[in-house]
């Protein structure tokens, strides 16, 4: 079987979990050869990860230049070995540099892209999930070597021990006009997991209301253990750093379990996880939340001050989106095999001004199978 070329995702000597998620879907397509880049040393902490998760074969390219240039390096060794070992197919991670190393290399090669990839079904075709995840698409590349970026997350890691025979490339010399790293600086880590890589993600949006009630977003995500994330309005008003920020301007995310608070249901907060996964959507006003975490393996989200209540129960395993907010004022239980929603309905008016109000209180209760 010909090759499928991978580029490796790793960070501080550890593979990235869409390491083994590229070579699962290297092996649909033939025998996963997985391309290392790096300064000098990378390779050798990656090498049993590799083997454990599938590589049939690894190829090592280590110069000073991989970690003095952007982006080049990594396009001229794939474009050197596309040229020499003609793959089957070349798969990268969809995450940005991965998106601009594809494009830049599909450029160079003449060949065929493909991009946000969920899926590889046999002929060498690729699924794709499109408007939101209504529709599921299947694609095909015409030309001899398709370059394909994989959303992390979307194909489950099959790891099965492959030979990881190694062998060592050349990093081409890098062009005299190409992009040079003059400093670095490191990105702050926290206790919380990494974005792209969580399996629970929890969103704030503007209707959390300000930078200062961020921190209910913040406090359920510990709870959970999750990471936190922000929409494209929340940052743009400064309620929470860029870096967080999650959607189709930003970073895309997979999770088992996606809660978004105060965001107005844009498609890329509808639809950010795979199938099977839950989704929990908390929206509308007031904007001030309260959260908390019941002892057991439960926990609550409260939304605003009210006489009257809306509680949705979601079970994690189930495959079920449940969305709550103040235009809805009910509370429903969706089963994991159930096709409806019990309902039941409360009401309560007070006077504010003058004026009839309805207020509300919403909590979700995510429950652990």
């Amino acid at each position: 079987m010909a090759e499928v070329l991978l580029l490796v995702e790793h960070a501080e000597g550890a593979l990235k979990k869409v390491t083994s998620e590229l070579i699962t879907a290297a092996r649909a397509l033939g025998t996963p050869a997985a391309v290392v880049v790096g300064k000098p040393g990378t390779a050798a902490p990656l090498v049993d990860g590799l083997k454990e998760a599938g590589a049939e074969k690894i190829y090592v390219a280590e110069s000073d230049d991989a970690e003095k240039y952007l982006i080049t390096p990594y396009v001229d060794v794939l474009a050197s070995l596309v040229e020499s070992n003609s793959p089957a197919a070349v798969l990268l991670s969809a995450n940005a540099d991965g998106k601009e190393i594809a494009g830049r290399l599909a450029a160079r090669l003449g060949s065929g892209l493909l991009v946000d990839v969920v899926g590889v079904e046999d002929g060498n075709k690729f699924v794709h999930s499109i408007f939101g995840g209504a529709f599921t698409v299947e694609a095909q590349v015409s030309g001899d070597t398709p370059i394909v970026t994989v959303r992390g997350g979307a194909i489950e890691a099959e790891p099965q021990a492959g030979a990881g025979e190694q062998v060592t490339v050349e990093v081409p010399a890098a062009a005299e006009n190409a992009t040079k790293i003059t400093a670095r600086e490191p990105a702050v880590a926290g206790d919380r997991p990494e974005l792209t890589e969580a399996t629970i993600v929890v969103s704030g949006g503007r209707g959390v209301g300000s930078a200062d009630n961020f921190h209910v977003v913040e406090e359920l995500a510990d709870s959970l253990g999750a990471a936190v994330g922000a929409s494209r309005a929340a940052v743009d008003s400064g309620y929470y750093p860029g870096q967080f920020q999650v959607g189709q301007t930003g970073k895309t995310v997979s999770p088992q379990l996606y809660i978004a608070l105060g965001i107005s249901g844009a498609i890329q907060h509808r639809a950010p996880s795979p199938a099977g996964a839950t989704q929990c959507r908390v929206a509308g006003t007031p904007a001030t939340f309260h959260a908390h975490s019941r002892p057991g393996s439960n926990s609550v989200i409260t939304k605003g001050n009210s006489t009257s209540s809306d509680v949705c129960t979601v079970p994690v395993a189930c495959n079920a989106s449940a969305v709550c907010g103040s235009s809805s004022r009910a509370a429903r239980t969706v089963g994991p095999h159930s096709g409806h929603a019990s309902r039941s309905t409360s009401r309560s008016h007070t006077a504010d001004g003058g004026a009839a109000m309805l207020r509300s209180t919403v909590s979700i209760m995510v429950e652990s199978s």
